[in-house]
């Protein structure tokens, strides 16, 4: 999988995350394009995934200046890190 820096941002636009290390999977079924993934983030108050809305999108940047918007699939938290392990499907193009 291609690996990217992405930031991450709320649906009102706020940062949730910078230098996200951000690991996505390309696809096709026919001309359509299918992306999902998986980062790793750190607690943080603006991110809590107990509480999310798995309907909610969010917004990602990529470093190469694509912009696209995912939905969280599923997350669990490491025991050797600390950090959330979150995996998204992508939602829409990323262009």
């Amino acid at each position: 999988m291609p690996r990217f820096s992405a930031q991450i941002f709320s649906q009102d636009g706020d940062v949730i995350a910078s230098n996200v290390d951000m690991l996505i999977n390309f696809s096709r079924q026919g001309v359509l394009q299918n992306w999902d993934g998986n980062f790793d983030l750190s607690p943080t108050p603006q991110f809590n995934p107990n509480s999310v809305n798995r309907t909610a999108t969010y917004k990602v940047k990529l470093n190469d200046g694509r912009t696209g918007e995912i939905r969280l699939r599923n997350y669990t938290i490491s025991t050797r890190t600390g950090k959330w392990n979150i995996q998204f499907n992508g939602d829409g193009a990323l262009e």
